[in-house]
């Protein structure tokens, strides 16, 4: 009875270890998702990361701005697309307050300028905001 018990112990152990792995290996997964082309699960892996951006750090969350804004870049759906550009927004602001020079090498080693990158969604904001709420039939 007494291994059972540690089995399953271990077992749930080991589930609880698995989901909260850390956001390094989930970014990595979201890169690989994003390369393979797989954007349902980039965008699941994504919002799961993106749940949990508090306690991510400022590369972590550049590395998750710089996953939104190629999953707004690839989106045919106006309202998935401004949610994905208010999340670059959001993440950006943050990473940038937390650590603006971890932040900024993240950018860089992506060969992204994300200032501009960020400034243009911005400016863009309300004609994507329109095209979203085009979007809703009632």
């Amino acid at each position: 009875m007494k291994r059972i018990i540690l089995f399953f112990s271990l077992m749930a152990a080991t589930i609880a270890y698995s989901w909260a792995a850390p956001a390094d290996n989930r970014i990595v997964e979201l890169r690989d998702a994003i390369t393979a082309g797989d954007l349902t699960d980039a965008e699941d892996m994504a919002n799961a990361l993106y749940a949990q951006k508090a306690t991510c750090s400022a590369s972590e969350l550049a590395e998750l701005a710089i996953v939104y804004h190629r999953l707004a870049e690839k989106s045919g759906d106006p309202i998935s697309k401004y949610d994905f550009v208010l999340k670059v927004i959001d993440c950006h602001k943050e990473a940038k307050a937390k650590d603006a020079a971890a932040a900024t090498s993240a950018y860089k080693k992506a060969g992204l300028n994300f200032d501009k990158i960020v400034t243009d969604y911005t400016a863009r904001l309300d004609a994507l905001r329109q095209e979203a709420a085009s979007g809703f039939s009632f």
